[in-house]
């Protein structure tokens, strides 16, 4: 999910256009900061393992070189022949990676299930052109489970009540500056889930909303989405 677009530079541009996104039916994800790994099963049973670059496989000799992503590359290299079989090719599936509770910049407290959280999967031809993107909640929550590995962190899905609405709109109309003042006294993971989701009590991979989160993920009928980055992290 690397590269999106953020939805305050989005509303810098154009303010009416995302009043009429933010009041249709939309998903809230947590953007995890972990490492990027991809996985796809080609013709054969063949597996490939991607990092943030995706344009090119991880070689025998990079795991040899660095084995950073050995647990992630472990965990689908146990997979059974039969299993494999029923994943379709030319898909490839985008994970937050976490080799360790701390892989970026936050130090977590839960690990995920097999060190992995799906993202997205991308429909690809034979050439490895991208052709189409998945990445609504429901199906990327059925991959999870057949690859044995968590879904997205979904933190509030439906439409926005006024008041809800009204607070995000406020925050996508404070200046930077500002943003940076307000993020160092209050917590960005207080703010935004208790306005999207007030009894969660805690973000996916900590135990309460003390600790802070990278971004949240906004998503429009399951697609184009946008995020709201924390401006400490920006």
């Amino acid at each position: 999910m690397a590269g999106i677009q953020h939805l305050y530079d989005v509303y810098e541009k154009d303010p009416k256009f995302v009043e009429k996104l933010i009041d249709g039916e939309l998903e809230v994800e947590e953007k995890l900061n972990g490492s990027r790994f991809g996985f796809e099963v080609q013709e054969g049973n063949e597996m490939k393992f991607y990092k943030r670059n995706d344009s090119s496989p991880i070689t025998k000799i990079d795991r040899t070189l660095a084995r950073y992503y050995e647990k992630a590359i472990s965990h689908f290299e146990s997979f059974s022949d039969d299993k494999l079989t029923n994943i379709p090719t030319g898909w490839r599936f985008g994970f937050e990676y976490f080799p360790n509770l701390m892989p970026v910049k936050i130090a977590y407290d839960r690990m995920p299930l097999n060190h992995l959280v799906l993202t997205d999967i991308t429909e690809r031809d034979t050439q490895g052109k991208v052709q189409d993107i998945i990445s609504d909640k429901k199906t990327l929550d059925e991959w999870a489970e057949n690859l044995e590995v968590e879904g997205p962190p979904l933190i509030f899905k439906g439409q926005l009540s006024p008041e809800q609405k009204s607070k995000i709109l406020e925050y996508l109309h404070t200046k930077q500056e500002n943003l940076l003042a307000k993020f160092k006294t209050t917590n960005f993971a207080h703010f935004f889930l208790s306005i999207l989701n007030p009894e969660v009590g805690k973000s996916f991979l900590q135990n309460s909303l003390d600790k802070d989160i990278e971004a949240l993920v906004f998503k429009f009928d399951g697609k184009n989405p946008l995020k709201v980055m924390n401006p400490s992290f920006k």
